[in-house]
């Protein structure tokens, strides 16, 4: 997203992100988290290949992605500038 990729390419941040958990036998969470992007339409053909060898491209089939948004940002008031 960057641009750390062989071609130096810059993309912007694609939504959703999609996080994937995954549980151990005893129902715990495992710290294995994956962590999957959308590659942007304009790259779709042929995408920069990452430099980071934890970064793998990989096909998807289609899928229904439902989105929660959460508002992290708290306003703040003139008495906190």
């Amino acid at each position: 997203m960057s641009g750390d990729n062989e071609q130096g390419e810059v993309m912007n941040t694609p939504v959703p992100i999609i996080f994937t958990v995954f549980p151990r036998d005893d129902g715990s969470l495992n710290r294995r988290l994956v962590a999957a992007l959308r590659i942007p339409s304009s790259f779709q053909i042929a995408p920069p290949n990452p430099t980071d060898s934890s970064i793998r491209i990989e096909d998807r089939p289609g899928m229904t992605v439902y989105i929660l948004y959460v508002n992290t940002v708290k306003p703040c008031s003139q008495q906190e500038l």
